[in-house]
Parts: structure tokens; sequence; C-alpha cells
């Protein structure tokens, strides 16, 4: 009873410290399904062996305006938070969860912006596509769906959401100890991240070219430190403001020794006790 207790507690903790963000999108494929005739042959003529793949209605780049766009947003949240165990899931502190929303709510209009401009467009970028194919144009014209149809397959959506996570399939974790152990290793991916930043100032006083782009490392770490450190760790952000402060081989050393794993029993005091 008193293990229940705990691994109900272990939960709670970590979603007093964030939540889950989802970023689902969908963007039409801008291709069909490659037929037996398309190529001058029967379906007959295929053997069993061969898999017949897929035809284009436009060029890569149109579709690549919607993924590059999903694809800033998914980068964002990595940015701002930790990849989660479910998938397609970050776990974003809730320090940083004010600014991620906005970065998200940005690319959300960029991205039905970029949609409403290629409806509009669309009957004069079909009609160059097939223009520059025109040998093939009966194969490709009949494909094309019309444009409200079309908008129909384009979507953009954030979930905010928190979540229990089940045992382990083989039943050596309970969904608890998942969570610490996601925990630890967020933690630890951010104590990673010091210890570069340590090791990358110290060679840069090491041959006297301290400059902003190397001032600016110390201050993103601080901010990651203050903002994303799920279990607020004083002495690591200590340790990094005097690095800030006072650029040093010295502080370097002291900030990288601050920076080393902490364990999962660690982890687990800090959140239970």
């Amino acid at each position: 009873m008193v293990t229940a207790i705990r691994e109900n507690r272990a939960e709670s903790a970590i979603w007093k410290k964030g939540i889950l963000v989802q970023i689902q999108g969908a963007v039409w494929s801008m291709e069909t399904k490659l037929e037996a005739r398309d190529i001058d042959k029967s379906p007959s003529d295929i053997p069993e062996f061969i898999s017949l793949g897929k035809k284009r209605l436009f060029s890569n780049t149109q579709k690549n305006r919607f993924a590059k766009i999903l694809g800033r947003s998914r980068s964002s949240a990595e940015r701002y938070g930790f990849a989660f165990p479910i998938t397609g899931s970050f776990f974003v502190p809730f320090k940083n969860f004010d600014t991620l929303k906005v970065v998200l709510d940005t690319q959300k209009d960029k991205f039905y912006s970029e949609v409403n401009s290629f409806i509009r467009g669309y009957d004069e970028r079909r009609e160059e596509f097939l223009e520059a194919n025109e040998e093939h144009r009966a194969k490709l014209e009949e494909h094309y769906p019309d444009p409200e149809t079309i908008r129909g397959k384009f979507n953009y959506n954030v979930m905010y959401y928190a979540t229990s996570m089940a045992p382990s399939a083989n039943g050596t974790q309970s969904g608890d100890e998942m969570y610490l152990e996601f925990v630890m290793d967020s933690v630890n991916e951010l104590r990673k991240d010091a210890r570069e930043v340590a090791s990358s100032i110290k060679n840069t006083l090491n041959e006297s070219k301290f400059d902003g782009r190397t001032e600016r490392k110390i201050q993103t770490l601080i901010e990651k430190l203050t903002n994303m450190d799920l279990i607020e760790d004083s002495d690591l952000k200590n340790a990094a403001f005097r690095m800030a402060v006072e650029p040093t081989p010295e502080n370097a050393d002291k900030l990288t020794n601050a920076a080393t794993n902490v364990s999962k029993e660690r982890i687990r005091a800090v959140l239970l006790d």
C-alpha cells in the first residue's frame, strides 16, 4: 500500500511540473496510385513480386512547404521540452509553456495561410504541372480532386494533455517507474548539455577565442536550466551563473563537476520528499 501511494505521488509530481504537447499534422500526399496501364501494361503483366508505386500530381516542392512548417513546430517542441515515451509527444515544463504556445499558434496560422494560398492557386499550379508533363496528361488529369476536397486533407492540430503510462509489457516496470526514468533521462540530457558547454568554453578560453557567441552558449544554458531542470538543482544553476560572471577554466571545471549524471534514486528522493 505504501508503494502504491508513493507511485501515485511520483506521477502527480510530474504533472505539477509540466504538460504533454502533441503536434498532429496532415498534408495531402499530392500523389495517386500508379496503375499498370500508366506504364502501358495490363495488370496480368505485373509479376506478384512487383508493387507499383505512386505518380505525382504536383512537384515535391509544393508538399515540402507544409512539411517544413510541421517540422519547425516539432523542433520547437523539442527545444522547449523533452521527447516523451508516448510517440510524437513532448513534455513541456510550465515555465516554457506560454513561449511554446505562442510559437505553435504562429506556425498554425502559417500552415493554414499556406493552405489558403495553395487552394487559391490550385487550378493554375495544376495546369503548370500538366503542361510540364504534357505527354502524360491523360494519365494524370482525372486524378485531381476538387479544391474543397483537397482543403479537407490538410490539418494542423496541437493537443495539450496529461496521461498515465501503463506498466511495461513484460511487467518489470510500473507506470510510475517509467515516469521516474523519463525524468532521469530528461535531467541528464540537460546535464550533458552543461558538460558540453563547459568543455567548449574551456577550449575557447585556452585558445583565447572567447567572444559573444561563446557567451551566448552560457546564457542559453542558464535559460534551459532555469526553465527546464525538473529537479531544480541550485548547485548546477549556480555553477552556470558563476561561469557567466567569471568565465575561467576553473569555473568550467566546476560546472562540469556540478553536471554529473543523477541516478533514479536521487530523482525519486527529489520528487517524493
